[in-house]
């Protein structure tokens, strides 16, 4: 048997426990990161804001193509026909809000303005607080912009 041969495994059991003992202290002792979301640190994105978003990616087949909400509403506002957008608008909202919520979206493009709402439906109290809105703007193929603006009161 050859010299030294016995200390090749006390050295790699030491470089174990170093390692292991490394990762320890930077567990207990290393910096702490906070991984919660609260609306006062992230004041970024709400829940409207999301949820605006949300209803602008959802997917709509129409004759067997896919496309998503925003698409839609670029192509209603090209057509000036809007009886689709907001037949796909109303079922994505009654399942999004249920009956928890009054919700509002209005479409604008250069002063044309159109409006889709369950505030009729819903009989409306006094003592709600007011709207919280989110807005967002979607580019048309010739270059104008669809100002979105989402209003709930839940």
């Amino acid at each position: 048997m050859r010299k030294g041969i016995g200390q090749y495994p006390m050295f790699v059991y030491g470089l174990i426990i170093l390692v292991l003992t490394l990762i320890l202290a930077l567990i207990l002792f290393g910096p702490r990161l906070d991984f919660s979301f609260s609306p006062e640190k992230n004041e970024g994105y709400g829940s409207l804001d999301i949820n605006l978003m949300n209803y602008l990616r959802t997917p709509v087949i129409i004759e067997n193509l896919k496309f998503s909400m925003m698409d839609l509403i670029a192509y209603s506002f090209s057509n000036n026909d809007f009886t689709l957008l907001q037949e796909r608008t109303e079922n994505i909202f009654k399942l999004a809000y249920q009956d928890e919520c009054l919700w509002d979206i209005s479409f604008e493009l250069e002063g044309d303005k159109k409006s889709f709402s369950n505030l009729n439906e819903v009989n409306f109290k006094g003592e709600r607080a007011e709207f919280d809105s989110a807005i967002a703007v979607i580019p048309t193929l010739d270059g104008k912009a669809i100002n979105v603006r989402l209003k709930e009161i839940c």
